[in-house]
């Protein structure tokens, strides 16, 4: 995992008096729109095991990541449809996404039968970064974000909504051509 303050060289220069933390949370706040826009955090979880009289279970995600959407799922191997509110409690075989923190299997599956889960990701408040596959193939787009977000502030040293127009048109454009290649 790369830190907020590893992604600082794409950008600070640019917004002088910037702290750190605040330069920070603007990278987090990129990251999280740059992730939720695109898709590009896409994993397969490990699989989660039914038990028995249970449908309800919850996402394996750590207190780094945030559930954006269900991809796609699997019981025993086979795909499950995804539910909406109104298939709830019906008869017919699926998923449905409860929350971001669960989601329920019906009809009641039996006990032992492993639930694979492909969802897509984003960094959560609590994050202290990003992954090494995203900073790789993403740090500078999140930064160019970052930027316009920092530069878009009032009353700030660094605050210049030109260059903030600028670089908010640069990471609109890296999420288009990044949610086309996803």
């Amino acid at each position: 995992m790369k830190t907020w303050d590893q992604l600082h060289d794409y950008y600070l220069n640019d917004v002088p008096g910037c702290s750190y933390a605040t330069a920070a949370n603007a990278l987090r706040m990129a990251a999280q729109e740059f992730c939720e826009s695109t898709k590009c955090w896409r994993v397969t979880f490990a699989p989660v095991v039914t038990v028995l009289n249970t449908t309800v279970y919850s996402f394996p995600v750590t207190s780094e990541q945030e559930f954006v959407k269900l991809e796609s799922a699997k019981l025993a191997g086979q795909p499950l449809d995804l539910l909406f509110d109104e298939e709830a409690g019906g008869t017919h075989r699926g998923i449905l996404v409860l929350s971001e923190l669960q989601f329920q299997v019906q009809p009641l599956p039996a006990a032992g039968q492993p639930v694979l889960l492909k969802v897509t990701l984003k960094p959560s408040n609590a994050s202290i970064g990003i992954e090494d596959h995203l900073y790789s193939a993403y740090a500078e787009h999140i930064a160019k974000g970052a930027k316009a977000r920092l530069m878009s502030m009032t009353n700030q040293p660094f605050s210049n909504l030109p260059a903030a127009g600028v670089a908010r048109g640069e990471f609109e454009a890296a999420m288009g051509k990044t949610r086309i290649r996803v």
